[in-house]
């Protein structure tokens, strides 16, 4: 059959395409005689609520596991971690309180013909004119002593530092004089677990033991 007697039979006049003009939503609707019900989609079944329903599911066990095992990582190794980070900048900070008091007795020393005696408190070192007041310097997390004849100091732990100390041993003091030159000082700490992962300094190494002839 010609091309223009089919389009008639379908209800189309001669020179209409079979598609032109088409804006059904159902194909039903291009058939003559055919009901013209829009094309609907099954409720429930929109983006919009496939992932809703996917949000209400919550988290599967294994994502549950994970997030506990983060959890149980940071609390063992993190959480030390920065306690002892915090311990180590209290320490630092206590040890940089006494930077004074060091330069104070060098100088003393110098002025007094290296005698210790002269030296050994926060009187005798404003007297020697190296301090303005009889008074030790401030520690901002612990306290301060300055032994007499030895010039050895301790710094005592407080707050976030408290439980371990720290000794200040002035090297070089023989029958307690030194000239003040070339004065150093070594750092120990003591106490229970105060080492350098917490105070920022280690124990001195022990002298190795004579051995025999």
């Amino acid at each position: 059959m010609p091309a223009g007697k089919r389009a008639e039979s379908h209800g189309f006049s001669r020179g209409e395409s079979w598609h032109a003009g088409c804006t059904c939503t159902d194909m039903r609707s291009a058939v003559p005689g055919a009901s013209r019900k829009p094309f609907r989609r099954p409720a429930g079944t929109g983006p919009k609520e496939l992932t809703m329903k996917r949000v209400q599911q919550g988290f599967t066990l294994i994502e549950l596991m994970i997030v506990v095992a983060i959890i149980g990582i940071l609390a063992a190794v993190a959480l030390p971690q920065y306690r002892d980070y915090t311990t180590r900048s209290r320490w630092a900070a206590n040890v940089a309180a006494v930077d004074s008091l060091k330069t104070a007795i060098t100088l003393c020393l110098q002025e007094n013909a290296g005698n210790v005696a002269s030296c050994d408190d926060a009187t005798k070192l404003q007297t020697a004119g190296v301090i303005r007041t009889a008074t030790l310097p401030t520690i901002p997390n612990g306290t301060l002593t300055l032994a007499a004849n030895t010039l050895v100091m301790t710094i005592t732990g407080t707050n976030g530092a408290a439980g371990c100390s720290l000794t200040l041993t002035p090297n070089g003091i023989t029958n307690a004089v030194h000239n003040g030159n070339d004065l150093t000082w070594t750092i120990a700490p003591s106490g229970t677990g105060c080492d350098r992962a917490n105070t920022g300094f280690a124990a001195p190494a022990a002298a190795p033991a004579a051995s025999g002839p």
